[in-house]
């Protein structure tokens, strides 16, 4: 996991030079499964995250590394004129397999999870 975090800071670092403003979220899973999904990742987080940001004209908020039963998938959310979007980028040929916006019912089944939202208020 370590590695993991460690690639992903220096990409935060990387992209945040640019003026965009990152987060990377990881979800807990063995060290191993995260390193073959990251090996098997040929589009770099920062690639991902200019597919999104040029798609939905708006700017990357948050990117995380899901497998699918696909492969690898980078979930983008952006911000902008349209409001909150969430853009899946495939993580092996860049393509964009979905754009949706982010609603008020999602985040307000992650708050019943006992996630957070933005306001702290779980």
């Amino acid at each position: 996991m370590k590695k993991l975090q460690m690639m992903g800071l220096a990409a935060v670092a990387l992209a945040g030079s640019a003026g965009g403003v990152l987060a990377l979220t990881t979800h807990a899973a063995p060290q191993n499964e995260d390193a073959a999904l990251l090996a098997r990742a040929s589009v770099a987080l920062s690639q991902a995250v200019s597919i999104a940001e040029a798609r939905t004209q708006g700017r990357a908020v948050e990117v995380a590394l899901e497998g699918a039963a696909s492969g690898p998938v980078w979930d983008v959310t952006t911000v902008g004129s349209a409001g909150e979007q969430k853009a899946q980028i495939d993580a092996t040929s860049g393509s964009i397999l979905a754009v949706a916006a982010e609603t008020e019912d999602r985040d307000q089944a992650e708050a019943e999870d006992g996630e957070e939202d933005d306001d702290g208020a779980r």
